[in-house]
């Protein structure tokens, strides 16, 4: 590949930097499975069975986003802790190639099932538990002030117009107060960060953990809050006791639950509006925000998001 433009992100292009990330850690591939394509593409290789990821060359985060993860799977995996593990082949390191930056799994094979809630909820607790004496140095992140950054940025971007930018930041704001206000009864620490159940494989030994490249430094309540019934990614009704007991506690409920639960949406909806490339993503963004400047009053968590599940 003699070069590309920055601009030329694309499943192909993903696919041929996999080939080279895999080469270049001794593997020849003739098959590769797209998953998921996004700034970061997810791809299974068929033999050997593995998980690769490969970033968008203008992520510049990807290397450490991708190390951080890479070295949490594995010391998670040596911990005795259901997880997809580090793939040996690249030593638990994020592979250099043409510009762009790549991590290697080991596949788990699983059902195309939702996995046990309660059983979920265990598995949680056990991380949060374990995490607390995690050794792979992790970020700190404000969800509240990255939402609003973005809302910003939404704006200088030319995504969106200086009315409907003015109309988050001032929802935002009303949001702030509670946010500013909040005191976790779960205690900060190290936690999965984009606990989704996607995020979760059923598998015969059990649900297995997988994604964690957004592993930061956070009240533990947002973990489970990303789960909540409505929340995109989140788990029904039916099934959210169940998770909830198995956790050992039920952040619906909680004080300051419902101030967690408008971050995560607002957090949600201005990064559905800010990837044009997604045209999909985007229009549910300019639905749910058209439908959010209707009725003001309502609260983030209570617009339409049924038909939004693929979000953040």
């Amino acid at each position: 590949m003699a070069g590309h433009e920055p601009s030329s992100w694309s499943e192909e292009l993903a696919a041929e930097l996999g080939q080279r990330a895999l080469a270049a850690v001794g593997l020849t591939v003739t098959e590769l499975t797209t998953l998921k394509f996004g700034t970061i593409a997810n791809f299974k290789v068929e033999d050997p069975p593995l998980f690769l990821k490969v970033a968008d060359p203008r992520f510049r985060s990807a290397e450490s986003v991708l190390e951080r993860s890479l070295q949490l799977s594995a010391w998670l995996e040596g911990n005795g802790f259901p997880v997809a593990g580090a793939a040996e082949e690249a030593a638990a390191r994020p592979v250099a190639v043409e510009g762009a930056w790549a991590g290697i799994w080991r596949w788990q094979d699983h059902r195309h099932a939702r996995p046990d809630p309660a059983r979920v909820g265990q598995l949680l607790r056990r991380l949060h538990e374990l995490l607390t004496r995690c050794p792979v140095g992790l970020p700190e992140v404000d969800h509240f002030e990255a939402a609003r950054r973005h809302a910003v940025a939404l704006g200088q971007q030319g995504h969106l117009e200086e009315d409907a930018v003015g109309f988050l930041l001032g929802q935002a704001e009303r949001i702030g107060s509670g946010w500013d206000e909040f005191e976790s009864e779960l205690g900060v620490g190290a936690i999965h960060g984009d606990f989704e159940v996607s995020n979760v494989l059923s598998t015969d030994r059990g649900p297995v953990l997988i994604d964690l490249d957004n592993a930061q430094i956070a009240p533990r309540e947002w973990d489970l809050v990303k789960a909540t019934p409505g929340s995109p990614g989140g788990w029904t009704e039916e099934e959210w006791q169940g998770f909830a007991t198995g956790y050992g506690y039920d952040v619906r409920s909680a004080p300051g639950g419902e101030v967690l639960r408008e971050v995560r949406h607002l957090r949600s909806l201005v990064w559905m509006l800010g990837e044009p490339r997604y045209a999909d993503r985007v229009e549910g963004g300019r639905r749910l925000l058209a439908e959010w400047i209707a009725a003001p009053q309502k609260r983030c968590s209570e617009l339409d998001w049924a038909a939004e599940r693929g979000s953040e």
